[in-house]
């Protein structure tokens, strides 16, 4: 186990690189900028939006995710990871696969359904941890279908001075030991792939546990 402000870090990093709108664009995924609800659910209504994956800006400032996909009937639907949904419509659904106003893997689970892969996760509050572990898998997975266009890599430097990134929030370490981590993570390879970290996270059980019950 590594100290909890750091393994934060490293989710939060690689979290964002999933969700951005250069990783997901570069990869012929649309990723709308932050909208909000009303709007979302409006162009939704009106039969406005492509597929993809469209971040909503919630009241404290956050970001929550929804995903947009074409379905084999023609009609279209929106998800979210929550149990419920924002978007009052008969085609918008709430996967309840992580806990409402959580933040989470929400980028993640949309990204599963967009990709009709949502079947992978379990339903109800007993199994919203499991489902932490079933997205990172999945996340895995998803790189090595396209994995050169999909996979990214890292010098150690390159992801300690990465801007707006990855937050060091953690006072109590200075970058020795952030590196001392990443090395760990790179091991013999010359670079830090986006595969390594997304297996790292996953691997270390009793940090992933206490990300989850603190976000």
């Amino acid at each position: 186990m590594i100290e909890q402000c750091v393994y934060d870090e490293l989710m939060q990093f690689v979290l964002e690189v999933i969700s951005s709108y250069s990783y997901l664009n570069s990869i012929g995924i649309l990723r709308s900028e932050p909208l909000k609800v009303a709007n979302l659910g409006k162009k939704f209504k009106d039969n406005m939006l492509d597929p993809g994956i469209y971040p909503i800006k919630l009241v404290d400032g956050s970001v929550h995710y929804y995903a947009v996909r074409n379905e084999e009937d023609g009609y279209q639907t929106i998800a979210n990871g929550y149990k419920t949904t924002l978007i009052k419509h008969k085609n918008s659904k709430g996967l309840n696969v992580q806990p409402n106003n959580s933040h989470g893997l929400c980028q993640t689970f949309a990204l599963m359904y967009y990709m009709h892969k949502d079947h992978l996760l379990k339903k109800g509050k007993v199994n919203y941890l499991d489902n932490i572990t079933i997205g990172l898998k999945y996340l895995t997975q998803f790189i090595k279908e396209d994995y050169y266009n999909r996979e990214r890599l890292w010098s150690i430097n390159e992801i300690l001075n990465s801007d707006g990134l990855l937050i060091k929030h953690c006072e109590n370490h200075t970058d020795t030991y952030r590196r001392e981590i990443l090395r760990k993570i790179k091991g013999k390879q010359k670079n830090i792939s986006l595969t390594s970290l997304l297996n790292f996270l996953n691997r270390n059980i009793k940090n992933k546990e206490e990300w989850f019950y603190g976000s």
